[in-house]
């Protein structure tokens, strides 16, 4: 389990749109992500490069408080 200033390091460069580099600073070089109906996505490289494509496109337009649920202190924020 990660510790909480982990977790605040990780968020606080997903806040600030870094996803990329959230990407490259704390997945594992094994990385395994499944969305959805899709097949899971190996590797940190793969993760990167899906990163870039996305943000190339436009990033996200919604914002979460993504510590809302991990922690007790924060609570779910409104999507935009």
């Amino acid at each position: 389990m990660p510790t909480t200033e982990t977790l605040e390091r990780f968020i606080a460069l997903v806040e600030q749109n870094a996803h990329i580099e959230a990407v490259e600073t704390f997945y594992t070089p094994d990385a395994s992500m499944q969305e959805n109906q899709s097949p899971p996505r190996v590797g940190r490289d793969a993760h990167v490069a899906n990163e870039r494509r996305v943000m190339a496109k436009g990033g996200f337009d919604r914002r979460i408080d993504p510590l809302s649920r991990a922690t007790p202190r924060r609570r779910i924020a409104a999507l935009n």
